[in-house]
This record gives structure tokens, C-alpha cells and sequence, in this order.
């Protein structure tokens, strides 16, 4: 009679090398469960150098059970509570960081989800050793003051995570900026963080070397990118609206998970499709603040710049962006599995009376089908400078701008994200100067190259006058001999219509004079070593944003659900083949999401 294998009948140094491969939280429920396998686990110092106890079961019995585990050799603890807002850490934790030796050594920290609730606690409490830190979800009392005067406390501090801290603001970055080995830093939907001029302006003169910034679904768009792209290490730029597309790609993922796809918490959020869009108001979710166009502006003034800086690696942070998948078969299958979906939502009523095991997966079909549906029917092709032309001319002389117009300094943007919007659209990215008033403009300022077109009237230019002494056609009214015309010539192919050139209109404050500027002829200064740009969702991002960034050799560029058409991402990918492009009708690979 044969009996089954037991771990127990394995000999301990066998036992041993068997459960280093074991997170802590499996550590601590297999200690529970007899008295050898706990002293095993309790005895060895080597089975505790890296903590990682964020899979469930979280209380604060399993933490302390860790934080006794703690020895000189530890240099990971990484802890997470079910819900926002848990207190599993200990106080005495903060405080021995630095005092207890046995936690001198730790370099990668994580506290999520937890409640940072005594107010003598900020972030100089945490070690000044530290190279990587995640406070995903955690709850601070003391927000404003969490950060201050932390810029010469974290000289190792490479990675920074503050995913979904809705007590994040933009006063925050100030501090943050002046960390001086910063590479990585995260605020995945900090929802908080505004687009403070100020505060952005500042801050991008630091991050000297941070090479990834992380800002999906939060409210930051084109006053973050003029802040922070003469950055000199920046290889990534990461943002994502946080609107309709982002319920449609959460959809996606929920229905993977349904089909067998693995997770990466056990308890994935749900979101509901009334807390983003409804189909009543459509996709004007964005607000004034947000990307568009213009925030990519200022990389006509750049060149790419051949560097060697390379991707940091980091055990906390997941890039959301993995190698290519997707194949043209893919996409068939894809487009095959929407159709029949959008043929049987008439039948969602009766799916929802049946017995059908497979029912939720139907139901997140039909969502993902009625989302797309919702994106295709609002889509928006009109530029930001487009729109502004047909609007009245601004008011550049009134009574309400002599408080705002004093200091003398060239404008690239509006003044203030929440001023009025009649002072807002002080630049127009496409500009037709036939369409500017001319009486706000002394001709004489304006440049030579296009001082003619505001001149002419609309019908085209002027005829020319014949001269006194030029003859007049006699009384038979006989007319100068026409040029012979090859009729080989008429023939010939028309040439391919060239692209207008872009311009823009430049104010000065305290100076009734506007300066036009041909973008295709703005000096090109400095070199960024940028690589990869995700726009995924902006709306207001059209083809003339390909325009503006035609001098960057990104390596990758997500443009799913903006307003970019098929035909100009394809003479995008004729000067830059080697760019990976993420859109509808390309490289349909989804995004990393937080489940």
C-alpha cells in the first residue's frame, strides 16, 4: 500500500530551499499550520530578506508577524491593506526605520492603502536610504506639510509612487522636483493634482534625472508637458483622459479576466459606467485644462537627441507598455467579435431572463461594443486653432485687461487655467491670417513672407493696373496673342496639394503688437532624448499634433481614441518606420491598468 508524498517527510535543509521561492503571506499561513513548519520559517533569516505581504490575507496580525521577522539582511517590505483608508502598519513602525538595526537596511519600501492618521508624521520620517517607495492608495492627514522641505532628504530615492492619493497636489511637486536620482515617478489617477501654472513652471526646472513620468488619469495635460520637455533625461511621457475610452479599455480588461486572463490584485475595482459618461453627454468630459494640440506645441523648437540613457528597472513600478502581441489575424478576430456583438444587443434584454453561464461575459461584451459605438459617432476631427478662427476677433484692447496685461513677457499659452475664457485662446496653432482682424496688428511688425496676405481681400489678390502709357486694345478689339499651351502638359499628373504652413499668432502683454511666426521656420535650440508618448484618449488631439512632435524619434506612440485619422498616422510611419503607433486600426495592444 502506497501512501501520498508529505512535505513533512523532506528534510529541513530540503524544506528550506523549497519555500524561498514563497511570498510572506504564504510564509505566514504555512507557519500556522504545524508546529515544525513554524519553527522552520521563524528560524531562517535568509526566507526573509525580501517581505512582500500584499496578497490577502491583510490584517494587522499578518504585518506585526512580518515586522518581527525583520533582520539585518532585509531590504524589501512591501505591505497593503484590502480597502483605502486601513491602519494595518503600526506607529512604532515610522519610528523604527531609523532607530531599530534590524530595519537600517531597507531600501525598497511599500505602505498601500494605509493611513498615515498622526500628524507629527511626514516624509522625513521614512529613511533617507531609500531607492524605491510606493504609497499607492495611502491615506495622509497632514497633505500639505507631507512633503515639505523633503528636496535634500532622498539622495538614493530612484522610484516614487503615489498612484491614486487623492491628496496629491501640485504643490507636492515643488518638493518632489528636488530629488536628485529620481527616475520614476507615478501619479496613475491622482485626481487632485491640478494644472497650476506656478507650481508646474517651477517644478519643471527640476527632475534632473527622472526618466519616466506617469500621470494617467489624472487631470494634468498641456501645462505639464511645457513644464517638464526641456527635461534632459526624459524618456517617457504617460497620459491617459480619464473618460469614456478609459471605461471601454476597463471593459476590455474586465472581460480578459472573465475569459481566464491572470490578475494582479485579488480584488480587481469594478467601475460603473455612470460615475464617467453617459450617451446624453457624450464626450465632452474634458475640461479647459486638458491636452490638446497645443501642448506639444513647444517640440517644434526640438530636435531628438541621439542618447544612451536606457529604461530604469524597477521592482514597485509596471510600465504600461509591453511588447507588441497584436497580429493582423488578431485584428480580424476582433472586428468579426464586435460585429456580432453590435447585431445582438437588440437581444440583451432576452440574455438577461436566461440561464447562461457565460452571461457577464456577454453583458461586458455588449458594453465594450456600445462604448466603441459611443467614440466612433463622436469623434472629432477639428483642431483646437480651427475652432478658435471661427470665433469673433479677440478683444485685445478693453476695459478688463489693463489688470492682467502689465508685465512685458512673451505669452505661449493662456494666463491662467481657471481665468476667463474670453482670455484664453491668446494662440492660434493654425492660423489664416486672412481670417485675423487686421486692425489689431501694425503692418509694419508683421513679418515680410506673409505681410502681403493681410493685405488681400479674400477674393484673391489685386488686379494689376495697366500703366498711362501701356496701349488699349484697338476698336476691333483684337487682344495680345495667347502663350501656344502643350497639350502634353495638360496631361501630366497634378502634383500631390502641399500641406498649408502653420502658424501662430504671439502676444505680448503691456504691447497692443502680435507677432506672426511660421512654425515650419522656428529655430530648433536644444535636443530631448524623449521615447515614448502615450495621448490615449484626448480627443482634441489631431492629426496637427503629429505635425509638431515630426522631429522626435519616439520608439513608441499611443494615440488610441484621439482625433489622429488613419491616413495621417500612415505618413507619420513613412518618416519614423521604426515607431511602434497604438491606435484602433494598428497595434490594438491594451495598456497595463491597476487590476
Amino acid at each position: 500500500m502506497s501512501f501520498a508524498p508529505s512535505l513533512l517527510d523532506l528534510p529541513n535543509c530540503v524544506i528550506l530551499q523549497l519555500l524561498q521561492y514563497l511570498d510572506a503571506t504564504t510564509l505566514y499561513l504555512l507557519g500556522r499550520t504545524c508546529v515544525r513548519l513554524d519553527e522552520i520559517i521563524r528560524n531562517s533569516r535568509f526566507l526573509w530578506k525580501r517581505i512582500d505581504a500584499r496578497r490577502s490575507p491583510n490584517d494587522r496580525a499578518k504585518v506585526v508577524y512580518c515586522l518581527e521577522r525583520c533582520n539585518r539582511e532585509t531590504h524589501t517590505f512591501l505591505v497593503r491593506g484590502d480597502n483605502q483608508g486601513e491602519t494595518l502598519v503600526p506607529d512604532l513602525f515610522y519610528s523604527g526605520l531609523n532607530m531599530v538595526p534590524k530595519m537600517k537596511n531597507i531600501v525598497v519600501l511599500a505602505l498601500e492603502n494605509q493611513t498615515i492618521h498622526e500628524r507629527q508624521y511626514s516624509i522625513l520620517e521614512f529613511p533617507p536610504r531609500l531607492e524605491e517607495l510606493s504609497l499607492r492608495g495611502t491615506v495622509v492627514a497632514k497633505s500639505l506639510e507631507f512633503f515639505k522641505a523633503s528636496g535634500d532628504h532622498f539622495q538614493k530615492l530612484r522610484v516614487l509612487i503615489l498612484d491614486e492619493c487623492a491628496w496629491v497636489t501640485s504643490i507636492a511637486l515643488m518638493s518632489i522636483s528636488k530629488y536628485p536620482a529620481l527616475e520614476i515617478l507615478s501619479l496613475y489617477k491622482c485626481k487632485n493634482i491640478d494644472n497650476s501654472i506656478p507650481y508646474l513652471s517651477l517644478s519643471g526646472h527640476g527632475f534632473k534625472q527622472l526618466r519616466i513620468f506617469d500621470a494617467r488619469l489624472s487631470p494634468l495635460g498641456n501645462t505639464l508637458i511645457r513644464s517638464i520637455y526641456k527635461s534632459p533625461c526624459l524618456l517617457a511621457i504617460y497620459l491617459q483622459n480619464d473618460d469614456i475610452s478609459y471605461a471601454l479599455d476597463h471593459y476590455k480588461r474586465e472581460l480578459a479576466i472573465k475569459k481566464g486572463a491572470p490578475t494582479r490584485t485579488d480584488a480587481p475595482k469594478t467601475v460603473d459606467l455612470a460615475d464617467y459618461l453617459t450617451e446624453e453627454n457624450g464626450l465632452n468630459y474634458e475640461q479647459s485644462a486638458t491636452l490638446d494640440d497645443r501642448g506639444l506645441l513647444d517640440y517644434l523648437t526640438t530636435i531628438s537627441g541621439q542618447t544612451s540613457i536606457q529604461f530604469p528597472v524597477s521592482l514597485l513600478y509596471l510600465d504600461p507598455y509591453n511588447d507588441c502581441t497584436c497580429q493582423q489575424d488578431d485584428k480580424k478576430t476582433q472586428k468579426k467579435v464586435t460585429s456580432d456583438s453590435d447585431s445582438g444587443d437588440d437581444d440583451d434584454d432576452d440574455d438577461q431572463d436566461s440561464d447562461d453561464p457565460d452571461l457577464s461575459i456577454r453583458e461586458i461584451s455588449a458594453k465594450i461594443a456600445r462604448l466603441a459605438r459611443l467614440i466612433r459617432r463622436n469623434r472629432n476631427n477639428v483642431s483646437y486653432g480651427q475652432r478658435v478662427n471661427h470665433d469673433p476677433p479677440w478683444p485685445f484692447i478693453g476695459p478688463y485687461i489693463d489688470d492682467v496685461l502689465r508685465q512685458r513677457c512673451l505669452v505661449l499659452g493662456y494666463p491662467n487655467s481657471e481665468g476667463r475664457e474670453d482670455l484664453q485662446p491668446i494662440i492660434d496653432i493654425r492660423l489664416n491670417p486672412r481670417q485675423v482682424n487686421v486692425r489689431q496688428f501694425r503692418v509694419q511688425e508683421v513679418p515680410r513672407e506673409i505681410r502681403k496676405r493681410f493685405t488681400e481681400t479674400s477674393e484673391g489678390p489685386q488686379q494689376k493696373k495697366p500703366k498711362a502709357d501701356e496701349a488699349l486694345p484697338g476698336p476691333s478689339g483684337l487682344q495680345p496673342i495667347p502663350e501656344e499651351v502643350n497639350e502634353s502638359d495638360n496631361e501630366r499628373a497634378p502634383s500631390p496639394p502641399q500641406e498649408p504652413p502653420y502658424y501662430r499668432r504671439v502676444f505680448f502683454r503691456g504691447c497692443p503688437v502680435i507677432q506672426i511666426e511660421n512654425l515650419d521656420e522656428v529655430k530648433k535650440d536644444f535636443s530631448v532624448p524623449l521615447k515614448r508618448l502615450s495621448l490615449r484618449g484626448y480627443k482634441k488631439i489631431t492629426n496637427t499634433a503629429l505635425h509638431y512632435i515630426k522631429d522626435l524619434e519616439l520608439e513608441l506612440l499611443d494615440v488610441t481614441y484621439t482625433s489622429i485619422t488613419k491616413d495621417a498616422i500612415e505618413n507619420y510611419l513613412v518618416e519614423h518606420p521604426s515607431c511602434r503607433v497604438l491606435h484602433e486600426q494598428f497595434c490594438t495592444c491594451p495598456p497595463n491598468l491597476h487590476f
